[in-house]
């Protein structure tokens, strides 16, 4: 599972990315320190909610909130309202799929 996000991970990252990056201060903070700032790690778990649903990627956004409830840096609330935010720009089947992997994962929350 990790594994599969790896490489879907890295195959986005290019040279300029990374320079961007770096030259960030929270990540610079983070490279430093060797922590990062919930903030900012709450900022890349909800983005990558919303850019899997928006990218119909069904079983990779499971294994996403699989990692994601582990971490306790957001809530299955936070989570949700991501995924319906993504409907005004990704479409209404792609929202419902999230959804229903979101439901499979927590199903005491539905």
């Amino acid at each position: 599972m990790v594994n599969k996000l790896n490489r879907n991970l890295e195959s986005m990252v290019t040279p300029d990315l990374i320079k961007t990056l770096l030259s960030w201060p929270l990540l610079t903070d983070w490279v430093t320190t060797g922590k990062i700032p919930d903030h900012l790690l709450k900022a890349v778990i909800l983005g990558g909610v919303s850019g899997l649903t928006a990218d119909h990627k069904p079983r990779i956004l499971s294994d996403w909130l699989k990692m994601t409830f582990n971490s306790d840096h957001v809530s299955i609330t936070e989570v949700e309202e991501v995924i319906l935010q993504t409907l005004l720009f990704a479409g209404f089947p792609r929202t419902i799929e999230a959804l229903t992997v979101l439901r499979k994962l927590t199903p005491e929350n539905t």
